[in-house]
């Protein structure tokens, strides 16, 4: 997930807000794990 958020973003990629979005909801299946972050990519 990491790297296809940093292909995503490219120069706004921060490491700092990724971790956030991994770690806001606790534990979840990666499935609803890969969504969030591809809503996060999106904003």
């Amino acid at each position: 997930m990491r790297e296809k958020s940093e292909k995503a973003l490219g120069g706004k990629f921060e490491l700092r807000e990724f971790h956030d979005v991994l770690l806001v909801n606790g534990a979840l299946p990666l499935s609803l794990l890969e969504e969030q972050m591809d809503e996060a990519i999106e904003d």
